[in-house]
């Protein structure tokens, strides 16, 4: 059986279970059903190359579940400050000393502010 063939198979019969299995991991449905698609995608790219591996269901639900953490993460990891610093160092090229300057201007508080400062410090600290 061709590599193609198997992987049309395996989701026209598995497809559906791998996809609850994901479902109930994720708790997405959304999730879920991009990264079934993406683990049939690299079935389609690799097993013609590699062979069909022995558990093809196992391969797919695995895949897609690494793949589900990688959505995950990518969605859920980065705060709105890092993804800014991000974008700014990915696509406008600055270096991590430019980016710094860009976002966090550094002043020397005036002599007024000072006060307010140094009463949220502890003055004394602990025994040890």
């Amino acid at each position: 059986m061709e590599a193609g063939d198997a992987v049309a198979r395996l989701v026209r019969d598995e497809g559906t279970r791998v996809l609850a299995t994901l479902i109930r991991v994720t708790g997405s449905v959304g999730l879920a059903e991009d990264a079934v698609q993406d683990a049939v995608m690299r079935a389609l790219e690799t097993w013609p190359r590699d062979g069909v591996p022995d558990n093809p269901r196992g391969w797919l639900l695995v895949t897609a579940k690494r793949r589900a953490v990688d959505l995950f993460r990518r969605e859920a990891a980065l705060s709105l400050e890092a993804q800014v610093a991000l974008a700014l160092r990915t696509l406008g090229g600055l270096s991590t000393a430019e980016v710094a300057r860009a976002r966090i201007p550094y002043r020397v508080p005036e002599a007024a502010e000072l006060p307010d400062r140094l009463t949220a410090a502890p003055t004394r600290c602990a025994p040890i």
